[in-house]
């Protein structure tokens, strides 16, 4: 058990001997971790392995992770990387435009766009799509004591991840 890490779903047989964190601002924020097991039991991954740093989730995406046996010990070392889950769960979808039939539903119209906005009008077209994807789940918000330029700028996408799209915003708007 490491300090601050509360692991989730990890079975009895499993716990973190050693763990480092990487917090970056707009960037991965990523937990490298090692852990030991008796070297006769096989692992399940199937469990959903998940961490929790300073209240946030972070998960292992892989159910075959790599694993060392060596002769110095009778455990296995299994290396585990866990990543924070919304930034996974923005890396799997694509940013798309979405369009209205007329009922008011929301449905994917264009992969391909250029979006010249300014920053409130992008945060609206940003918080669309994660609404059309995570329900609500995620939300993007302006800090509300700040006064923003209706300046646009431009932003083009094609075939780009959400991640990627909100990776180009920072570059852009700061």
């Amino acid at each position: 058990m490491i300090p601050d890490i509360r692991e989730v779903n990890f079975p009895e047989y499993a716990t973190l001997s050693s763990a480092v964190i990487s917090l970056n601002d707009m960037g991965e924020c990523v937990i490298t971790t090692q852990v030991e097991i008796d070297g006769d039991i096989k692992p399940d991954f199937s469990y959903n392995w998940e961490v929790e740093f300073l209240g946030e989730r972070y998960i292992h995406s892989l159910h075959s992770p790599q694993a060392l046996k060596d002769n110095t010990s009778i455990n296995s070392k299994i290396d585990l990387t866990f990543q924070h889950w919304v930034i996974y769960e923005l890396k799997r979808h694509y940013f798309v435009e979405l369009t209205s039939i007329s009922s008011g539903t929301a449905i994917p119209d264009k992969y391909i766009t250029p979006l010249g906005l300014s920053i409130t009008d992008f945060v609206t077209v940003f918080q669309n799509v994660l609404d059309y994807y995570y329900k609500g789940a995620i939300k993007i918000n302006l800090n509300p004591n700040i006064e923003y330029s209706q300046e646009r700028a431009f932003i083009n996408i094609s075939y780009s991840y959400i991640w990627d799209v909100l990776q180009e915003f920072y570059n852009v708007y700061g």
